[in-house]
């Protein structure tokens, strides 16, 4: 996750330079994009891999059980409250309707190009967790605080976080005049408060956090290697 961060945090400053003018520049670009496919490549991988493991062997059922007994065993009030608040408001349902929202705001105050990619690259990431819950169909694990019927894997909020703050970062950095640390920081921050308020509710196994991590990096990088590709940008 944060290996796709900083990709996308190099994308923005790159494409703030002079627009390849430099031979420099040009080969700065070159490496980066070599990198930002190796990081689209590395973590589809990793997501097929999760994703055997898991369908297929109990390699990581005791780790799972583990992870579930030990958030049950720091249940609080107060935070089980603040947990269920998150997962409402970040729920992939949700998060659609609020970048539908942003977009038309990018689309009247900046660009009408970032708006239709930030809502198409979103609804996209909403097809794509639905069809593979489907397809590999995980159960949830049983918790007592919520109920939710859909399957557990990936976690369509780890992925959709992922995709959500990664493309906002993408942005926010395209337009700043200086990138500061803080917008990296926060949406990290985000992404794993999300996560972790899954756990905490018990309503996800370890592994369909992890996975919803690399699938979202995927999704994330593939969608600016084509936006780069479509705009015939090196």
């Amino acid at each position: 996750m944060i290996c796709g961060s900083s990709i996308v945090v190099s994308i923005g400053r790159c494409q703030r330079l002079d627009r390849g003018s430099s031979p420099r520049c040009r080969i700065f670009k070159m490496k980066l994009n070599k990198n930002l496919i190796y990081t689209n490549v590395i973590f589809l991988l990793i997501f097929i891999l999760i994703a055997i493991l898991v369908k297929y062997t109990g390699f990581f059922n005791s780790l799972n059980l583990y992870i579930n007994s030990f958030f049950a065993s720091i249940g609080n009030s107060f935070f089980i409250t603040f947990s269920k608040i998150i997962s409402i408001i970040f729920d992939t349902t949700v998060m659609v309707i609020i970048s539908l929202v942003l977009s038309v705001y990018l689309w009247k105050k900046y660009s009408k190009q970032e708006a239709i990619f930030f809502s198409f690259v979103m609804l996209c990431d909403a097809i794509i967790l639905f069809l593979l819950k489907f397809l590999f169909k995980i159960p949830r694990p049983i918790s007592k605080f919520v109920t939710e019927s859909d399957f557990a894997f990936p976690s369509g909020h780890a992925t959709t976080s992922v995709v959500f703050f990664g493309l906002l970062t993408y942005l926010i950095i395209r337009k700043a005049k200086n990138f500061k640390l803080k917008t990296i920081l926060i949406s990290v921050s985000m992404i794993l408060l999300i996560a972790i308020s899954r756990l905490y509710l018990g309503i996800h196994w370890l592994t369909d956090i992890l996975g919803g991590f690399a699938l979202g990096i995927f999704i994330l990088t593939g969608f600016i290697i084509i936006k780069k590709l479509k705009n015939g940008r090196s």
